[in-house]
């Protein structure tokens, strides 16, 4: 009798832990909720721009693409870490706490009458297109290459497809580092003086598709044929 009633003690002892044990058995560990260890933060900056919400991503995991914000006189143009010159591959896997920086181009038109004060407002690493209007004289286009020099940093497309820019003289935007792109227009190509883009880091010469061996052959122009590539049809 003893032999039984202690035989029933001992598998009520066991009931009791398997019991105990079955709510932590049913337990993943994905299913634990974030914690500050695991967890990170993505801010935005927008740079000005409309708020974007930061968000809060586990370790190993991606951040979600946000709605792009928006910002007067600018178009959005991707997100950034701090100093990187290519934008943020949003299918990269996180392991830190990020800030990412919107970068945008500004739409501007430059006259011989707004040249002084263009890039106000514009901060560093952002992107102006810039088309040139208006009668430019040579006096006028030095004071365009002084606003550039002052503003280095800054990264310009620069649009001369209008027909009033007829000439671009010698040494015209030497040691422009800003300037990145130049467009030019179609027809009576302008002529263009030794070394007017000296020790300027161009990227690109954009032309339409029909002249660009017309741009290639042409004197001063053949001089950055490496250079001179046809404008995207998406841009045409």
């Amino acid at each position: 009798m003893k032999h039984n009633k202690k035989l029933v003690l001992v598998g009520l002892a066991l009931l009791a832990v398997v019991i105990t044990a079955l709510p932590l058995m049913g337990c993943k560990n994905d299913s634990v909720p974030p914690t500050p260890a695991n967890t990170l933060a993505i801010v935005f900056d927008s740079r000005g721009g409309s708020e974007v919400a930061r968000q809060t991503v586990e370790v190993g995991n991606r951040v979600t693409k946000p709605t792009e914000p928006t910002k007067k006189g600018a178009n959005f143009d991707g997100w950034y870490l701090e100093g990187d010159t290519e934008e943020y591959d949003f299918s990269t896997p996180v392991v830190k706490n990020m800030m990412l920086y919107a970068k945008w181009v500004y739409d501007k038109e430059i006259s011989p009458e707004n040249v002084k004060g263009i890039f106000e407002g514009v901060a560093k690493g952002e992107t102006v297109a810039l088309k040139v209007t208006g009668e430019w004289t040579e006096a006028n286009m030095k004071l365009l290459k002084n606003e550039l020099l002052k503003n280095e940093g800054i990264k310009i497309r620069l649009d001369l497809s209008s027909t009033a820019v007829t000439s671009i003289g010698e040494y015209a935007f030497e040691s422009c580092d800003s300037l990145g792109t130049v467009t030019v227009r179609a027809t009576n190509p302008p002529t263009l003086g030794s070394d007017a883009f000296y020790d300027v880091p161009l990227a690109e010469i954009l032309v339409p598709s029909d002249n660009v061996t017309t741009y290639k052959e042409k004197e001063g122009w053949k001089d950055y044929s490496d250079k001179i590539k046809a404008i995207p049809e998406s841009t045409t």
